[in-house]
């Protein structure tokens, strides 16, 4: 029982369009893979990447420094004592508000651990925060407050101040003015 040449063209015929087929279908997958399938969303533009926001740690990092040693002297001059705190000395780098938060922070120097108290007055209105000194990369700090605006019964200006307290006693910052809307 032999296949005669006209059934083997035959096959081979078949086999050389499947062929074909297969190779016209692997092209086009690959091209919709390249060309057509959707590409992932972006990120909103208002939406800082993960760069931009190591970047502006950096940043910020950088500028904290720069403020502490320029406030450090003026800080000096207007600390309050409460009791003999050493040399500690507790600097606000920053305070505003940021969205529905008081956001601030303050670097501490002459002191590895204490508590830190944040004080918000206006009027006889006051707004009380307590955070542990923290380290972060070669400084210590205040482990930061961030205090919903709600809980500010008035809009307006307020005087920020941050009081740090150790085993050796306690001093306080200088008066920052933030304004709550």
């Amino acid at each position: 029982m032999s296949i005669s040449n006209k059934t083997k063209s035959k096959i081979k015929k078949g086999i050389a369009i499947s062929l074909i087929v297969l190779a016209i279908g692997a092209i086009g997958f690959a091209s919709y893979q390249m060309f057509l399938k959707p590409k992932p969303t972006p990120k909103p533009a208002n939406e800082p990447t993960k760069q931009q926001s190591d970047a502006q740690a950096v940043v910020v990092d950088k500028a904290v420094e720069d403020s502490s040693k320029k406030s450090d002297q003026a800080a000096s001059q207007q600390q309050q004592s409460t009791s003999a705190a050493g040399s500690a000395k507790v600097t606000i780098t920053y305070a505003g508000q940021n969205g529905t938060n008081l956001s601030v922070s303050a670097q501490v120097s002459g002191a590895t651990n204490g508590t830190c108290n944040l004080t918000a007055t206006k009027g006889s209105a006051v707004v009380t925060k307590t955070a542990p000194v923290g380290y972060l990369v070669s400084y210590y700090i205040c482990q930061g407050f961030d205090v919903p605006t709600s809980e500010f019964a008035q809009k307006g200006e307020w005087n920020v101040v941050v009081e740090l307290v150790t085993a050796s006693g306690s001093v306080k910052s200088e008066t920052k003015k933030v304004n709550i809307q």
